[in-house]
């Protein structure tokens, strides 16, 4: 969705091989299986928390928190 907006995207993985032991979220956002008739099943399960930090120093983190 960014990319798309002309905006300069990267994404790091903090380990030295991606997905090893299945430890790599793929980070596949909702709207991406509506838009691609994706299988929910495929979802082993969903990120709490993300860093993240622009080139131009600007930084924030996510935390999802549970409905109550």
């Amino acid at each position: 969705m960014l990319a798309e907006s002309g905006l300069s995207v990267a994404l790091f993985e903090q380990n030295s091989e991606i997905g090893k032991d299945v430890v790599c979220s793929g980070v596949v956002g909702k709207e991406a299986f509506s838009r691609y008739d994706l299988p929910k099943e495929t979802i082993i399960g969903r990120f709490k928390e993300a860093d993240l930090n622009s080139p131009g120093g600007l930084a924030f983190n996510i935390l999802i928190r549970k409905r109550q």
